[in-house]
């Protein structure tokens, strides 16, 4: 997989990011989120947007995703934000973002999707950056009766 600064570094306003391990990708971005000050918000329908790093402090009035996504609009700093959840996503307002592509890559946010593949319409998944990220496992040689392992 690419490294998740270039793929935050993207230029595309929507994202697919298939993996198999959602809560490894989350911890890794709030990580990033906390060590380099990258913008990371996370939706939730219950919740609206709220930082990654800091979800007792949701954003008022974004509980829906059209108010969120104009939120997002105004933030002053590039920004991101996480959809890991179904419920609540409008699918159709996402596949206005990724038709307008031309009128959105200066929009100062782009929208990382960590869905299940068969959720997302066959229409949108056609027009999204699709990265495939299979978690690479560090192996350190360890050393085992005098021998070093890996």
């Amino acid at each position: 997989m690419r490294d998740l600064h270039d793929l935050l570094d993207t230029e595309a306003p929507l994202i697919f990011l298939d993996t198999p391990d959602k809560s490894e990708v989350l911890s890794r971005l709030r990580r990033l989120s906390l060590h380099e000050g990258r913008i990371i918000y996370r939706w939730s329908r219950e919740s609206g947007l709220y930082l990654l790093n800091d979800p007792a402090m949701p954003l008022p009035g974004t509980e829906h995703l059209s108010a969120a996504i104009k939120t997002l609009k105004q933030q002053k700093y590039r920004s991101h934000c996480v959809i890991d959840t179904l419920d609540g996503v409008d699918f159709g307002l996402l596949q206005q973002l990724s038709w307008n592509r031309h009128l959105t890559s200066d929009i100062g946010f782009s929208m990382l999707l960590l869905l299940p593949e068969q959720c997302i319409p066959d229409g949108l998944l056609r027009t999204l950056h699709v990265i495939r990220w299979q978690q690479q496992v560090q192996i350190t040689p360890r050393l085992r009766n005098g021998q070093w392992i890996r």
